[in-house]
């Protein structure tokens, strides 16, 4: 009997796992980060939190068939009774941290605060939702790595997802400059570059060349654009910092000057010269 009730479970388990990777439509989870994919990741939590309800409640079901089938307590009287209610409260009292957690896993399911497929920075890591446990939530980092966090410590520390209803983000990049530089000039060329880029979709004043901060190594100017795909929003600001230092340096050949800092290593080669 015991041996049927396990087989029935794993079946019906495997049944709901691919009436959840049907229901998904994707075998990436990197693909439901997009801002297209919010109906499927919502779609994706809530059949996952279905799968565990399932699991629960087949585990609660298989007990009960096992011991009203079979005669192994038709005659313990009220004493088993009682044993029974005491090895229930141990038993609780010792798995109250799992309880935790599952009651944990199930609300952030019922919140959606973190959905299958949400990318989302966490403890400084950029990741991807990948799965929700019962008593885990697995993230696929950026670079293929798996970050596995309780989700009693998931639900209270805090974190920033990208995949909300409103998908669009500002990107920005700070560059360190000689407080001689032509600042309208490069607004303008920022301003240019960031019209002809398909990524950028926003309104223009979102999209900035601003002096930020002051420093001993020069003045720290701040660019600033929108992004409507948070997936494209890594890239787009790696590209956003090398065309402006192209840029720069296609100034400093035509004005014939010095805007990067070059920690000494310009004055090296200037003493070296006069010794030679």
């Amino acid at each position: 009997m015991i041996l049927f009730v396990v087989a029935a479970m794993i079946l019906a388990i495997n049944v709901i796992d691919a009436i959840l990777q049907r229901l998904t439509g994707t075998q990436n989870v990197e693909d439901l980060a997009s801002p297209e994919f919010g109906d499927q990741r919502a779609r994706a939590t809530t059949v996952a939190a279905l799968r565990r309800m399932a699991i629960v409640l087949a585990i609660m079901v298989g007990a009960g068939i096992v011991l009203t089938s079979t005669q192994t307590f038709s005659g313990a009287g009220l004493s088993v009774l009682v044993s029974a209610g005491g090895f229930a409260l141990i038993v609780g009292f010792a798995a109250r941290e799992v309880l935790g957690n599952i009651m944990a896993s199930m609300q952030i399911s019922l919140n959606r605060s973190a959905k299958v497929g949400d990318q989302i920075i966490y403890d400084g890591h950029l990741c991807t939702v990948e799965r929700i446990h019962f008593t885990s939530v697995q993230l696929k980092v950026w670079d293929d790595t798996r970050l596995i966090v309780p989700v009693a410590k998931f639900i209270s520390d805090a974190f920033i997802n990208r995949s909300t209803k409103t998908y669009g983000m500002i990107r920005h990049a700070t560059l360190i400059l000689a407080p001689q530089i032509d600042v309208p000039r490069l607004r303008k060329h920022f301003k240019t570059w960031c019209k002809d880029e398909d990524r950028v979709d926003g309104d223009e004043k979102d999209i900035a060349c601003v002096v930020v901060d002051q420093g001993d190594s020069g003045m720290h100017v701040r660019f600033d654009a929108p992004v409507q795909d948070p997936t494209e929003g890594w890239d787009f600001e790696c590209d956003m910092r090398e065309e402006m230092l192209r840029f720069v340096a296609q100034m400093e050949d035509e004005d014939a000057a010095a805007y990067l800092p070059r920690m000494g290593l310009e004055a090296s080669s200037k003493e070296e010269g006069a010794e030679g």
